[in-house]
């Protein structure tokens, strides 16, 4: 035989062995398919949380945007309120001032008034001084009457 010539018994090993490698191929590429569809699976049920998760976002997005608004308008709504506060402010310093002059010329008027009073004490002090002096040198005329009448009894004695 040549060296180049196989025995029979050396292809049947030689197809057995592919056999069995050709056998565990299959194994594995069952396993593959096996892998895959579970790869599949789970990727199918990641997909329909994305899907979810999408979803989530989009209806998160809305309620974002919503909120904006809503803070847009309280936003106006501050700032409305704040000039009202401000015009309230305005309003109530200006009666606080119209009060304040109010009571200061009230001050004054008292203040005259009083004045008036003083002065009037004071003319009504001068005035009984006066009647004072006045009652006393009548006081004095009657004693010099009574004096002049003695006097004068005296002297027709």
């Amino acid at each position: 035989m040549k060296k180049s010539e196989i025995t029979n018994h050396q292809l049947l090993e030689a197809i057995q062995s592919i056999d069995q490698k050709v056998g565990g191929l299959d194994q594995n590429v069952k396993s593959l398919n096996n892998k895959f569809l579970s790869l599949d699976q789970k990727l199918a049920k990641l997909g329909k949380k994305v899907d979810k998760n999408a979803q989530l976002i989009q209806d998160n997005r809305q309620l974002i945007e919503g909120n904006n608004q809503l803070i847009k308008k309280n936003s106006q709504s501050i700032e409305g309120n704040k000039y009202l506060i401000n015009q309230n402010k305005d309003e109530l310093l200006g009666a606080m001032n119209q009060f304040s002059t109010e009571v200061e010329n009230n001050f004054q008027n008292i203040n005259k008034r009083f004045n008036l009073v003083d002065s009037r004490l004071d003319n009504v002090e001068h005035n009984q001084d006066s009647m004072l002096l006045k009652l006393d040198n009548t006081a004095h005329r009657f004693e010099i009457r009574d004096l002049e009448k003695r006097v004068g009894i005296l002297e027709s004695k």
